[in-house]
């Protein structure tokens, strides 16, 4: 497999404690900061064969509903936005702890990149992209 990171994303996350189903979790990827240790992939995945960063600068995802799983964990399905096509997708979101009134959000999930039209270099390249963010939310 391939290993990289996006060095830059955002991403809010607003709890609603009267109703778990109203909170929301929205986070915005920017693909030309994607990091592999290797310039030559580097440059693959951010040109148009992959993510074309130039033309399509964010990913996007905008949750629909939250549905908990545990005291800890819930999961979170909406709708990601890469290169012009929105599809479904579900990602599971734990709650990593609270500090201050801050709360650190684990955002892990599976995509698959060739619904995306993203799909140069599979099977060399695997087609799942692992998602693996923290996000941090605030208790409003």
């Amino acid at each position: 497999g391939l290993n990289g990171a996006f060095a830059r994303f955002k991403g809010s996350i607003r709890i609603d404690n009267s109703d778990v189903g109203r909170s929301q979790v929205n986070f915005t990827i920017f693909p030309e900061s994607v990091g592999t240790g290797q310039g030559r992939i580097d440059a693959f995945l951010r040109s148009d064969a992959v993510f074309d960063a130039a033309n399509n600068p964010e990913i996007q995802f905008r949750s629909t509903s939250v549905t908990r799983t545990s005291d800890t964990t819930a999961l979170v399905s909406g709708r990601l936005t890469a290169r012009g096509k929105t599809f479904p997708e579900k990602f599971t979101a734990e709650l990593g702890g609270l500090k201050a009134g801050t709360i650190k959000f684990h955002v892990t999930g599976k995509v698959l990149r060739s619904r995306y039209g993203m799909d140069v270099g599979t099977p060399i390249y695997s087609n799942i992209v692992d998602f693996d963010m923290t996000l941090t939310g605030k208790r409003g």
